[in-house]
């Protein structure tokens, strides 16, 4: 997504300060907001992040962690930078956009414990980041949805999730007609071996099957004709979350895009959904 406008750089020992324009996905921001980035923070082996702060701050303020997808084995942090800079420019929060190692021999141990191990890292740095530990949430695009709402299932301390397309229920994105094969050899990788063969595994994978009252509310973005990862697993989700009274909302647009190929339609509404669950 674009900025609506040119970027300004200034290199500062390391760091870079940027002045965000005005524009579309900086809704609600301030002229002239500067946003100071850090690059490639190494917050566990292998793995990095980046760190995107406001360079002016009254107190403590919310985290966002911003999780790329690309089907468990592809994509980067890189891809949300620009979404990075438009959220603090229009919040004055933090953005982190976390790198996962795509190369790890069993993903579906790997993969969640890296989102974990960043959580972690914000939360050890909170005081120096300007961050309120207790006012984390999650934002993940396809695959990042997935380890979004896993982790979030999973782990504390996460105030509020949305999730852009993520597979909820991996066994029936296994077996569900008229699902992407593309989707189900990524799944069988993910989870290192087929459904068949290592059923649990798939279950314990499935944000679906760890859903609890004290689960964080949760923003499910969709296409109604994705033909990627279906609908349907919006609606496992969303089901799953409802019968143990968790609050969610969900975004359900026509046509059949994916993912990041929301990013237009979606980013305001989510934006939206953060500020109400992050903001006292």
């Amino acid at each position: 997504m674009s900025n609506g406008g040119s970027i300004a750089r200034l290199v500062l020992g390391g760091l870079v300060a940027v002045l965000v324009p005005l524009g579309l996905g900086a809704a609600n921001a301030h002229a002239g907001v500067g946003v100071v980035e850090h690059r490639d923070v190494a917050y566990g082996p292998e793995v990095a992040l980046d760190v995107f702060q406001p360079d002016e701050r009254d107190g403590l303020v919310p985290a966002v962690l911003l999780v790329h997808g690309g089907g468990w084995r592809s994509g980067d942090k890189d891809s949300w930078a620009d979404e990075a800079r438009s959220l603090v420019a229009g919040t004055g929060w933090v953005a982190v956009t976390v790198d996962y190692d795509l190369d790890a021999p069993e993903p579906y141990r790997t993969q969640p414990d890296d989102l974990r191990r960043a959580l972690d890292w914000v939360r050890a740095n909170a005081a120096g980041l300007g961050v309120d530990p207790d006012r984390i949430g999650l934002l993940g695009s396809s695959a990042g949805g997935h380890l979004s709402m896993l982790v979030a299932t999973t782990t504390g301390g996460v105030r509020a999730v949305v999730s852009w397309a993520g597979p909820s229920d991996l066994p029936r994105l296994a077996t569900a007609p008229g699902g992407d094969p593309l989707v189900r050899d990524l799944a069988v990788r993910y989870n290192g071996a087929a459904l068949d063969d290592a059923p649990t595994r798939w279950i314990d994978g499935s944000p679906v099957a760890h859903v609890d009252p004290a689960d964080p509310p949760m923003l499910l973005v969709h296409a109604a004709g994705d033909p990627v990862v279906l609908v349907d697993q919006l609606d496992a989700m969303r089901d799953a979350l409802v019968d143990n009274g968790v609050e969610v909302d969900t975004l359900v647009f026509p046509g059949r895009a994916h993912a990041s190929e929301l990013k237009e339609r979606a980013w305001g509404r989510s934006i939206g959904f953060l500020r109400d669950h992050l903001e006292d």
